[in-house]
């Protein structure tokens, strides 16, 4: 009950910022007093992590797909909410967690997709941090005392490099995806990890195969990531992201990642 106000309170809170959007001045008034207000009230908290992506099941198929943020989540909840019958969504559980609820699940097949670092890291900060494309998420900006409304992409990232900014306190939409999808524990290694680029022949493939009707568009984010913008990043930049998520690039070899791995029978 207390969980379901919470965010109840949250959708009213972002119903009014996005009204005021039409109002830049009235919206970065009422933002700055949101995150200063929550910022006294947190400033000697440290953030847990939060490694809660989402599960997507369907005991027909026998198939799991683990939600990794901004890497197609919202499209494979779509996929599996509309194109998949009698789908589960399980959306407030880490894998962890839900292989200890449905240990009966074990022997499904397992899949997520992954995406490189640099373009999910300047999506994560579009879509939560920046006002560029709409308010940003208050609730995840003020729960991090070094994160601030307007902060540039640049300054995300050497705040990514710090202590706070590490996974020790991450959340789920910046945390590596090595560490988000347990990828040292041997349990989960029969876990395909696939390019996010590969996401229209994975799912147009295994629609095909059995039959199904495709009722999602894929790749329909709305906030995409623009390829200039990702060009315009810096080397400095990029090198300090390299470091950062050192161990998703060892992980994932993106660079070499061209085809999908899973076959998704």
């Amino acid at each position: 009950m207390i969980f379901g106000s919470i965010s109840t309170f949250k959708r009213k809170v972002n119903l009014l910022f996005s009204k005021l959007a039409i109002s830049p001045i009235a919206l970065r008034f009422f933002v700055f007093l949101v995150w200063f207000a929550r910022f006294a009230a947190r400033r000697f908290e440290k953030s847990a992590p939060d490694c809660v992506g989402g599960v997507f099941l369907n005991d027909t198929y026998k198939l799991i797909y683990i939600g990794n943020p901004k890497v197609a989540s919202s499209t494979m909840q779509n996929v599996f909410a509309n194109t998949l019958p009698e789908s589960k969504l399980c959306l407030n559980l880490s894998y962890e967690a839900f292989t200890q609820e449905h240990p009966d699940t074990r022997h499904y097949a397992k899949f997520t997709f992954v995406r490189d670092p640099v373009d999910r890291i300047y999506s994560c900060w579009l879509d939560k941090v920046s006002n560029q494309k709409r308010s940003a998420d208050i609730f995840i900006l003020t729960r991090f005392k070094g994160l601030y409304p307007d902060m540039s992409f640049d300054k995300f990232v050497d705040w990514l490099c710090t202590e706070e900014g590490s996974d020790k306190h991450s959340d789920r939409h910046w945390m590596s995806q090595s560490a988000l999808l347990n990828c040292t524990n041997p349990d989960f290694k029969d876990i395909e990890h696939i390019n996010v680029t590969a996401l229209d022949e994975v799912v147009n493939r295994f629609v095909e195969r059995h039959g199904l009707s495709k009722n999602t568009k894929l790749n329909a984010n709305r906030l995409r990531t623009n390829n200039q913008d990702l060009m315009d990043i810096s080397n400095e930049t990029r090198e300090k992201i390299y470091k950062r998520y050192k161990q998703d690039y060892d992980n994932f070899q993106f660079e070499e990642m061209g085809q999908p791995r899973c076959d998704l029978n």
